[in-house]
């Protein structure tokens, strides 16, 4: 009978214990000179039920986002050879807002959940950004996306003469082995996959949500003009 307590004792002390871990978050900083230089992942780790980070860039300089993008690039190689989807956050150069969901088809994406437009003037100059986040609706295949993408685009600000939508981000799920492919399209500045970082939480918690990369298309643009 004594030790039908302890047993019942040791339970309730465990299940307290995972009340509490879940009510009271940890905080998650962590960093990987390998294969994120000059970034570093953070957020909150509520396990076993959720963690939730982000990975922030710490760019003090045009090289410090370079070795980001090629070190990244080497993780986008590794899991190019895995038969599977991956998840990844892919930053534009000059790409339009009206080709965006042809380009989406052509390398395959399964999925679409977030993307980032900007308006820009005729030479170029910048205007505004404005985001679509589908990511608390499930799964968002490529027809429900162009359907959400125009009504999005609806409610963008009244475009000037001369003014163009371009695209900085989107993220989606697309074959592995395309990613290779779209990383050398010319209109793409970076494949940054999302499923490596995913995977360093897996077996922690129930769910892992990564809620953003870097942008890397920003700082490039923001050290270009000398910031």
């Amino acid at each position: 009978m004594r030790a039908k307590y302890i047993a019942i004792i040791a339970l309730l002390l465990s299940l307290n214990m995972i009340i509490v871990s879940a009510i009271i978050p940890r905080p998650v900083e962590a960093g990987d000179s390998e294969s994120l230089p000059h970034a570093v992942i953070i957020g909150e780790d509520r396990s076993p039920y959720y963690v939730k980070v982000r990975v922030k860039g710490i760019f003090k300089s045009l090289k410090d986002v370079e070795e980001y993008i090629d070190a990244r690039k080497r993780v986008l190689q590794s899991l190019a050879r895995e038969a599977r989807d991956i998840e990844v956050w892919v930053s534009f150069r000059e790409l339009r807002v009206e080709d965006v969901v042809y380009m989406l088809r052509e390398y395959g994406f399964k999925e679409v959940t977030e993307i980032q437009v900007r308006g820009v003037d005729r030479r170029g100059n910048y205007l505004f950004t404005a985001g679509l986040d589908l990511t608390g609706k499930g799964a968002i295949n490529l027809d429900t996306f162009t359907k959400e993408l125009e009504e999005f685009l609806r409610r963008v600000p009244s475009a000037p003469p001369h003014q163009q939508l371009l695209v900085n981000y989107v993220r989606g799920k697309m074959p592995a082995d395309k990613s290779l492919g779209l990383q050398e399209d010319a209109r793409v500045i970076l494949v940054d996959p999302i499923t490596d970082i995913e995977r360093r939480f897996a077996g922690r918690a129930l769910f892992v949500f990564i809620e953003s990369m870097p942008q890397v298309d920003f700082y490039i643009e923001y050290f270009s003009r000398g910031g």
